[in-house]
C-alpha cells in the first residue's frame, strides 16, 4: 500500500513538473507574440507615415507647390 502511494505521489510530482514546463513555454510564446505584435505595429506606423508624406507631397504638387 505504501509503495503504491509513493508511486502515485511520484506520478503526481512528474505531472506538476510537466505542467510547470508547459506554463513556462506558454509565457515564452506570449512574450514572442507581443514582440512580433510590436514589430508589426512599428512597420504599420512607418508605412502610414510614408503614405501620408507621399499624399501630402502630391497635394502640394497639385496646388502648384504652394503650402
Amino acid at each position: 500500500m505504501l509503495v503504491a502511494f509513493h508511486s502515485d505521489c511520484d506520478i503526481i510530482y512528474r505531472i506538476v513538473e510537466d505542467i510547470a514546463v508547459i506554463i513556462r513555454e506558454i509565457r515564452e510564446l506570449e512574450d514572442q507574440i507581443e514582440v512580433e505584435s510590436q514589430k508589426n505595429m512599428t512597420t504599420n506606423l512607418e508605412t502610414l507615415i510614408r503614405e501620408y508624406k507621399k499624399i501630402r507631397d502630391e497635394n502640394i504638387a497639385l496646388k502648384g507647390g504652394k503650402k
